[in-house]
């Protein structure tokens, strides 16, 4: 918020930051209010509302006659990170669920008695839902932002029917507001192939300030797919933003751009950064059966000294060849890893690959009763699909339907019910 003042200035706009926090020792471009009885969070509905040691934090627009415009919560759909994302990011932290600013500049610009509103928007925007490309074209140089990003969202709507629209939304891409910047970057992946001439311009944007411009470009090259090679440098280097749904975003378009940058990905695996190494498995992995001539060098990576670099191997090489010789007693051995988060790869893989035999069933047994609820339940998944109706399996699944952790007791209950 302290980089965006001018932004929110130029709106009319009061920031106030509330926090519970004893320590108010900021200082910033907005006020920073004491609340430390939480008397104020509390008329707001969001005090002791606690997660991960410290307060949830909350969104909320009011506008001058003091009515609640809009109100977000941090919360409340875990691994949810902006108020517009379509998809969960499980690793996300709950820190990040929050509107971006490009979301919230929208939100204050929709808002009735902005100053830089036209009076006749309403009906500006009822006429664009009707409106030809050239027409919606037009519209990317309104006054109003606004209706510049409504423009930009009917032209991505449209899909490859709005191809001719692709040197002005490339254009576009330079909009001095950064939800219009986002819209426009959505808006070219959409339609498509015919929009490929915007990956320059795309990769560009990953520099924004705006992080929700970064996950928009993101998003714009994931669904270009294999016409955005060219991002794939910048995209290694997303993984390296502050922001985790960014990250998530560039190695999701890394995986579908798929085997043209093959050996981009498996030159990566030995990269000095440890998280592009991982990063480049998981791709590796969402490329699927085609990337098979990387296996060899996957194998390597499970020698990484990188904890999440060996479990991003283990989930790409059964991803890619579940049936390779020497994948299961790789993931036998991978389960007395000293990490946790490899050691669940391996219990969760070990139920996919078609391994029956009694070592496996042994080692997945053992398996049971490790320090950590993430291993106890991918061993227990995994034995339920090898032997259905395994009393040991069972009883840990029931256990596990008691766990702190809400994401275990879900996985835990979805497992007998399936079963």
């Amino acid at each position: 918020m302290r980089d965006q003042a001018k932004e929110f200035e130029r709106r009319e706009v009061q920031v106030l930051v509330v926090t519970t926090d004893a320590r108010v020792d900021q200082r910033g471009a907005h006020a920073i209010l004491a609340d430390r009885a939480a008397t104020v969070s509390a008329t707001y509905g969001v005090a002791f509302q606690v997660l991960g040691g410290a307060s949830r934090p909350a969104t909320f627009v009011i506008d001058r006659e003091g009515v609640i415009r809009f109100a977000y919560r941090a919360g409340q759909k875990p691994g949810r990170v902006f108020i517009d994302d379509e998809k969960l990011f499980p690793d996300a932290h709950w820190s990040y669920d929050r509107p971006s600013m490009s979301q919230l500049f929208k939100v204050l610009d929709g808002l009735p008695g902005i100053l830089a509103l036209h009076r006749d928007r309403t009906d500006k925007i009822a006429r664009l839902s009707q409106a030809t490309v050239p027409m919606l074209v037009a519209a990317l140089e309104d006054q109003d932002s606004y209706l510049r990003a409504e423009a930009a969202k009917l032209l991505g709507k449209r899909g490859p029917a709005s191809k001719d629209a692709v040197p002005a939304l490339i254009v576009a891409l330079g909009d001095k507001v950064g939800y219009v910047r986002s819209e426009v970057a959505q808006a070219l992946g959409k339609i498509g192939p015919d929009a490929r001439s915007a990956v320059p311009r795309l990769i560009e944007a990953f520099n924004d300030h705006d992080e929700g411009v970064r996950l928009a470009a993101g998003i714009a090259l994931r669904d270009l797919g294999p016409d955005a090679k060219a991002a794939v440098p910048m995209l290694f280097r997303a993984q390296n933003d502050w922001n985790s749904n960014v990250r998530e975003i560039a190695q999701e378009a890394l995986g579908k751009i798929g085997p043209v940058a093959m050996r981009e990905l498996t030159e990566a695996l030995r990269d000095e950064d440890p998280h592009i190494r991982s990063t480049a498995a998981a791709a590796l992995g969402a490329i699927g059966p085609p990337a098979k001539a990387a296996v060899p060098a996957l194998k390597e990576l499970l020698k990484d000294d990188y904890g999440g670099a060996r479990a991003a191997a283990i989930k790409a090489w059964q991803r890619i060849d579940p049936q390779a010789d020497g994948l299961v007693p790789a993931l036998v051995d991978a389960l007395h890893d000293q990490e946790n988060r490899v050691r669940h790869a391996a219990a969760s893989a070990l139920g996919t690959v078609g391994a029956k035999g009694e070592p496996v069933i042994a080692a997945l047994r053992r398996a049971l009763t490790d320090s950590d609820s993430w291993v106890r339940l991918g061993a227990a998944i995994s034995l339920q699909r090898l032997r259905p109706h395994d009393a040991r399996s069972l009883a840990v699944l029931r256990e596990l339907l008691n766990d702190a952790d809400a994401e275990i007791r879900a996985g835990a209950a979805a497992a007998l019910d399936h079963g």
